[in-house]
C-alpha cells in the first residue's frame, strides 16, 4: 500500500506539472515522509530540497515548519547533524509563531542533533529550558520529552537517570494505544531494550522486547528499523540462536548501509 501511495503521489507531481500548477512541495514533502519510513535516503533528500526550495521561491511559510523539519530528518539521518539543527531551528521559530502544535517534533529532533554531536549535556539544558518555557501538554508529547532525556543520560553514561527516565517513559507509552502512536512506541521500547542490554539487565531488556511483541499483536502491524534488528540479532546471541544473530546481523547491516549510502 505505500508504494501504491508513491505511485500516486508522483502521478499528482506529473499532473500538477502539466497544468503549471506550482505549489507542488505538499506532494514533494509527503514522498519524503514515505522515502525515509523506506530509508531510500537519495530520494528523500531530492525532495526535500525541492520542497523547501520551492516553498522559499513561493514564499509560503503556511507549512514551513514540516518542510524545514523533513529536510532536517534528512540530514539528521544521514549524519549531517549540522545542517539538522539549523533546519529544526528554522521549523520550531516558524511553528511557534503560527502557533502550528507541530513545532514539538522539530524539537526533538534538534535534540537528537545535538546528541549526535555529542553536546549532551548542553542537549539537557535546552531540553529543561523549552519544556520550561512551553510544558508539554499531550501524553505524547509527555513521553517524547522523557525518552529524549534518557537518551541524553544514556549517552553521558549517567544510567541511574536514564532508567528512570525510561521508567518516565513506559508510564506515558502504556496509556497510548492508537496506531499513530504505534511505530514511536515500539521505536522507543527497542531503544529501552537495547539499553538494558547494554548495562547487563537481560531480564528487563526481554520485559520491553516482549512488549514490543505484544503490540505486534494487538495492532497487527509490523515494525523494522536498524534498531529494532539490531535488538534481535544481540537478543538471539544472548540466547545462543547464532544463526538467527547472524541473519539478524545482515539485516542490520543492509539497513544500516542503505542509510550510509
Amino acid at each position: 500500500k505505500i508504494n501504491e501511495a508513491k505511485k500516486r503521489l508522483y502521478q499528482n507531481l506529473i499532473d500538477l506539472r502539466k497544468i503549471n500548477f506550482t505549489h507542488q512541495q505538499f506532494a514533494e514533502t509527503t514522498i519524503v515522509y514515505i522515502d525515509l519510513y523506506q530509508h531510500n535516503m537519495k530520494s528523500a533528500m531530492y525532495y526535500a530540497l525541492k520542497s523547501v526550495k520551492r516553498m522559499e521561491a513561493e514564499k509560503d511559510y503556511t507549512f514551513g515548519d514540516i518542510f524545514y523539519m523533513r529536510l532536517g530528518d534528512v540530514y539528521n539521518f544521514t549524519g549531517h547533524s549540522e545542517e539538522a539543527l539549523e533546519l529544526y531551528k528554522k521549523s520550531i521559530e516558524i511553528g511557534q509563531t503560527l502557533d502550528s502544535g507541530t513545532w514539538y517534533k522539530s524539537f526533538y529532533g534538534a535534540v537528537a542533533a545535538l546528541s549526535i554531536k555529542g553536546k549532551n549535556k548542553e542537549a539537557i539544558a535546552y531540553i529543561n529550558s523549552l519544556t520550561s518555557k512551553y510544558p508539554p501538554k499531550t501524553t505524547f508529547d509527555k513521553m517524547s520529552v522523557a525518552y529524549i532525556k534518557a537518551n541524553c543520560y544514556e549517552a553521558l553514561k549517567d544510567n541511574v537517570r536514564a532508567e528512570k527516565f525510561f521508567n518516565e517513559t513506559d508510564y506515558y507509552a502504556k496509556q497510548l494505544n492508537t496506531p499513530e502512536t504505534f511505530r514511536e512506541i515500539v521505536h522507543q521500547y527497542t531503544m529501552m531494550s537495547l539499553f538494558y542490554i547494554n548495562i547487563n539487565k537481560v531480564q528487563k531488556a526481554k520485559f520491553y522486547t516482549d512488549k514490543i511483541f505484544t503490540l505486534f499483536k494487538v495492532n497487527k502491524g509490523t515494525y523494522n528499523s536498524e534498531a529494532f534488528q539490531r535488538l534481535l540479532y544481540k537478543t538471539d546471541s544472548i540466547n545462543g540462536n547464532y544463526k538467527g544473530s547472524l541473519e539478524h546481523f545482515k539485516n542490520y547491516k543492509r539497513i544500516s548501509d542503505s542509510i550510509i549510502g
